[in-house]
């Protein structure tokens, strides 16, 4: 028999439905507010240095592409002998992520076993996004106050 307006099964509410809150006096909403304030500066150092650390493994990461590239330069002008090469690609390649004035990139060249070895390092020396993880000393400081280090090596083999 089907249910009728006003019957007793339709009006029944599960008591999961329920939509009353507890009451909460003053002190506890203040203590909400106060375990929120405790917290959110940790929360916000914790982004930071997400961010910093991440930033810092980006240009490191670069370093070592860019010192590839210095070398790979220098390989291909080599000709066979050892001689002065000036790895400007290597900076160049820094320039694509706006840290070429903050690079120095070095290169010698080594014989080795009748075989010539390229060896590029890239060093930049660029500016942190807040300064405070290098006062931490949680990431390398440089000379430069408030600036970082990152360096990248790459060793080829001549023609």
């Amino acid at each position: 028999m089907p249910a009728r307006a006003g019957d007793k099964a339709e009006t029944m509410m599960h008591p999961s439905a329920k939509t009353s809150r507890p009451r909460r006096n003053g002190r506890e909403r203040g203590s909400v507010l106060v375990e929120f304030a405790l917290t959110l500066p940790l929360f916000f150092v914790l982004v930071i240095g997400m961010l910093e650390y991440g930033y810092w493994f980006y240009v490191a990461v670069s370093a070592t592409s860019a010192a590839r590239e210095g070398a790979r330069q220098c390989t291909l002008v080599s000709l066979g002998a050892c001689g002065a090469c000036e790895p400007s690609a290597a900076v160049d390649y820094m320039g694509a992520i706006g840290l070429d004035e903050y690079t120095d990139a070095d290169a010698s060249c080594e014989n080795s076993a009748g075989a010539l070895m390229y060896t590029v390092d890239v060093t930049v020396d660029f500016p942190t996004l807040t300064g405070y993880l290098t006062t931490l000393g949680a990431i390398p400081a440089s000379e430069t106050d408030g600036n970082t280090r990152a360096r990248g090596i790459a060793i080829m083999r001549g023609q």
